[in-house]
């Protein structure tokens, strides 16, 4: 078990306790899906599978975004180029209900 997995582990019991509205966010150093990075092995890692399943069982959605895709990136030419999206917010359906005018910005990148 990798030490992320071990973190979402705790916080599922965490958030299995919870009868509000549950927010979580941050950077998660992890990808959901393919279409969030560019570049790199066209593969999801152990993580990101084990991260999805995480989302699943808690009933957690993806906030979504404005803004740019990516949230991390590394490398400046083609042959070694990676960008992803790791930081994201995730919520219960009953954040969405009660915030339903809630939105995330991902910021430019300055460098």
């Amino acid at each position: 078990m990798s030490r992320r997995s071990g973190l979402w582990g705790d916080l599922k019991r965490v958030i299995e306790n919870i009868d509000e509205p549950v927010l979580v966010g941050g950077d998660f150093n992890t990808i959901m899906r393919l279409d969030e990075r560019s570049g790199g092995n066209g593969r999801l890692s152990p993580d990101s599978l084990a991260f999805g399943e995480w989302i699943n069982e808690l009933a957690l959605g993806d906030m979504g975004f404005r803004g740019n895709t990516f949230t991390w990136r590394r490398g400046k030419d083609t042959r070694n180029f990676v960008a992803k999206r790791l930081d994201r917010v995730l919520c219960s359906a009953q954040t969405r209900v009660r915030w339903q005018e809630a939105v995330v910005s991902h910021l430019p990148f300055l460098a």
